[in-house]
């Protein structure tokens, strides 16, 4: 179901308990997803069509989050199914409609889930109470603010690291994936982990042409540190790039996935960066 067929603030406006209203750019309301009365913690980004609650729920998504949160024990596929009707779309009797899109999703899902990660793996974690719970990675992150990100640009554009390309990294994304029950061998994990053993096979086995790989080797974005992009387009990542770091960049200098399995490649453009680093605000040290 493509987004531009309907407005996401339309789709939360059919919810009775929903009275959004103009934020500057945004929208505002209580949310319909837990007992909110006093101050609306509810924003839809219009620009980006995306939501999030700011309160007790603290999670948010896309239009396709929505509808599943408004109705418990459904699947993507029948969130798509909905909002095709909502749309006035007929999907394929065929499901080979239903099936690309599902496959569009998929690979949304698991850039969103692998871009978590190399954010912490860039900034570092904490818990709510403050402690440290993984130090940032003080080469990666001196290199994005020497790059002239800040802190709160970081922050707030999800900009990550692909690790060491450690053992332990790799188990950590794997581990990521299974929770959230992504295909370790399918082509957007592979997109990220890279793939060793018969490409030839791999590739037929997702309808792929194997002349367009190597014959033993994928390269993921985890195969040599650099900081991670996430391209986003009506708030969804759908396109990863990286800009390798120093020592690690003889060969080239950045890396973008093989177009077989992310697609043509994509210019990246944050004017969020831009704007913030042009008004002269501090960059800082750590980002907790």
């Amino acid at each position: 179901v493509s987004q531009s067929r309907y407005k996401l603030e339309d789709i939360v406006a059919q919810t009775a308990s929903v009275k959004l209203r103009r934020a500057g750019a945004n929208l505002t309301g209580f949310c319909p997803f837990h007992n909110n009365k006093n101050t609306p913690s509810f924003v839809v980004f219009a620009g980006t069509q995306t939501w999030r609650c700011f309160g007790s729920c603290n999670e948010g998504g896309d239009v396709f989050d929505f509808v599943m949160k408004q109705n418990p024990g459904w699947d993507i596929k029948e969130a798509i199914s909905h909002l095709a009707g909502v749309a006035g779309i007929t999907l394929k009797s065929d499901g080979a409609d239903l099936s690309q899109r599902l496959a569009a999703r998929a690979k949304e899902d698991a850039l969103k889930i692998a871009m978590r990660v190399f954010q912490r793996w860039l900034v570092g974690e904490t818990d709510r109470d403050g402690s440290v719970k993984r130090e940032p990675d003080q080469a990666a992150l001196s290199y994005a603010l020497d790059r002239g990100w800040t802190l709160e640009t970081i922050k707030l554009e999800g900009v990550g690291f692909s690790g060491r390309a450690t053992a332990e990294a790799f188990k950590e994304m794997r581990g990521e994936f299974q929770m959230h029950g992504i295909d370790l061998e399918s082509p957007e994990a592979v997109m990220v982990l890279g793939y060793r053993g018969d490409v030839a096979a791999w590739a037929r086995a997702h309808d792929l042409d194997a002349a367009l790989f190597g014959d033993k080797f994928i390269q993921g974005m985890m195969s040599k540190p650099g900081l991670v992009y996430a391209h986003k387009f009506n708030g969804v990542i759908q396109y990863l790039s990286a800009r390798l770091l120093p020592g690690f960049d003889g060969e080239r200098k950045s890396h973008n996935p093989s177009s077989a399995l992310a697609g043509p490649r994509q210019p990246y453009f944050n004017s969020l960066h831009r704007g913030h680093h042009a008004e002269g605000k501090p960059k800082g040290t750590r980002i907790h």
